[in-house]
């Protein structure tokens, strides 16, 4: 595989949004949307360089969660997206990046396989683009021609990423500048001036964000879910102490652990890597390793958050149940609620951890043990 350049045009001002702030910059959870869109090349190994085009008056950039990273260059854009590519183009060397992905700055859902799946499609075809497109569902009419039926059946919807090789992209787009041809998409610019591109089927779920109601859509896309199970045992140990979602609880019994037997941490961190597919927590952190040895438990949480991360997930929210006799939890609960919220940086409203006890029915929930249910739902970055 290549090492890839992609460009990011998000110098506009996003009209159709009907909002003082660019549509870009518009929160999604903790994060923008071109933060989340961002986010999806930074976590990609063969992308080795984002430029991202930003007007000359924008200065909300500078606060944004990749500001300092390696890979990102900062390019003032134009009045056009034709010349915010044209900008953008300036940092590009075709000897380098041969080829170049153009992504829109406001569609943050992309499928990471679907790229994938495209660029190797591309090595494939021998063209000199590839552009993913979809078919219209709806009837179209054309407003220039006074609103007159048109055959959806004869049109498609075109999207991004769009990969291209890097000489014909430069050779088009300097063209279709000095022309004053302002194409509205690249690929318009290639077949225009007689390159040869390849249309594949493109992602629904990879829509581009327009007005404000599109931010309503975004929910249908937290579909990753985790579980995760822990038990420990009790030894009687009068005036000790044991430790639930890192906050400090007096007891007169201990939990037997290799680490600091923070059990709900442990459950947390299985609910994240199930959800996210990955391998369970003594994996990443085996009891036969003397290094793990009273462990901090926060850290395996971080560490399943990193991995996440990776992955281009976060959590959303989190339910946990813990099941225990001794000791009696319930005036620590919102402690641990705020311990866990700042871990995971999830509002507290998104966080729910009860109590209750096994009614008698069993050695899990008296005197002898606890254990700890997780349940963990997950979305995009």
């Amino acid at each position: 595989m290549s090492n890839f350049v992609v460009i990011i045009p998000a110098a506009g001002i996003g009209e159709r949004f009907n909002s003082k702030l660019p549509k870009q910059y518009t929160s999604i959870g903790d994060s923008s949307i071109l933060e989340k869109t961002v986010s999806k090349f930074l976590s990609q190994d063969y992308i080795k360089k984002v430029i991202i085009s930003v007007s000359s008056t924008d200065s909300f950039y500078q606060s944004l969660n990749f500001i300092t990273n390696p890979k990102v260059h900062i390019v003032t854009g134009g009045d056009s997206r034709m010349e915010s590519v044209f900008n953008a183009m300036h940092e590009v060397d075709s000897n380098e990046f041969p080829l170049t992905i153009i992504h829109d700055a406001v569609r943050p859902f992309l499928n990471i396989q679907s790229l994938d799946t495209m660029i190797d499609k591309f090595a494939l075809n021998n063209k000199d683009g590839i552009v993913p497109c979809i078919d219209i569902n709806d009837s179209i009419r054309n407003r220039a021609l006074g609103f007159s039926p048109a055959n959806r059946e004869d049109f498609v919807a075109v999207q991004t990423p769009q990969i291209f090789k890097t000489k014909p992209l430069k050779e088009s787009i300097n063209k279709g500048i000095k022309d004053k041809n302002f194409f509205s998409d690249e690929s318009q610019a290639l077949t225009h001036y007689g390159f040869d591109v390849d249309f594949v089927a493109g992602d629904r779920e990879n829509f581009k964000i327009s007005f404000p109601e599109d931010i309503n859509l975004i929910s249908p896309f937290d579909a990753f879910v985790g579980r995760g199970i822990d038990f420990h045992r009790y030894e009687y140990c009068a005036g000790s102490q044991i430790t639930l979602a890192g906050v400090k609880i007096k007891s007169d019994h201990k939990i037997i652990a290799h680490s600091d037997g923070d059990i709900i941490f442990h459950a947390l961190a299985d609910s994240l890597l199930g959800a996210g597919g990955f391998r369970d927590i003594g994996f990443y952190f085996p009891d036969n390793d003397k290094s793990n040895f009273q462990l901090d438990s926060s850290k395996i949480v971080s560490k399943s958050l990193d991995l996440l991360k990776e992955r281009g997930l976060m959590p959303k929210n989190i339910d946990i149940t813990v099941v225990a006799g001794v000791p009696k939890l319930t005036k620590y609960i919102d402690d641990m609620i705020v311990k866990t919220a700042k871990l995971t940086s999830l509002a507290k409203e998104n966080i729910s951890i009860k109590a209750t006890t096994s009614e008698g029915l069993g050695r899990v929930g008296d005197s002898s043990g606890i254990a700890v249910y997780s349940l963990v739902s997950l979305t995009s970055l």
